[in-house]
């Protein structure tokens, strides 16, 4: 780093000036959230994959199931999050993070990065 927070190694016979970007201007973010674990029908036979960091410590930094699924009828308002989204924990271990491979999917204790 050269005290002006840009980096100093550059790719080869590219000496053109770095882009800079606003984090909203490349994701969009949102918040997981976690479906009552006293509604049943939440959870029994669920085939939506529902992330938590457990997920993260057994599978590594990209994710393609989840160890919990939930039903369709506990996904609200936000909806489900769309594949290659990076989900980054706010909670306990902060800063962990994966990016999730599989199909529409819904996680808790996570800021989601949606590609845009």
């Amino acid at each position: 780093m050269n005290g002006r927070m840009e980096p100093e190694i550059r790719f080869r016979n590219n000496h053109s000036d770095w882009d800079r970007f606003v984090i909203d201007d490349v994701f969009e973010l949102r918040n997981g959230y976690t479906p009552s674990k006293n509604v049943n029908q939440y959870w029994k036979n669920g085939t939506i994959p529902w992330f938590r960091m457990e997920d993260i410590r057994a599978n590594g930094g990209i994710l393609f199931d989840s160890i919990q699924h939930i039903t369709p009828q506990a996904v609200k308002g936000g909806g489900l999050f769309v594949p290659y989204s990076i989900i980054l924990a706010t909670t306990a271990t902060i800063g962990v993070h994966a990016m999730i491979i599989a199909d529409r999917q819904i996680r808790f204790v996570f800021y989601i990065l949606c590609i845009l």
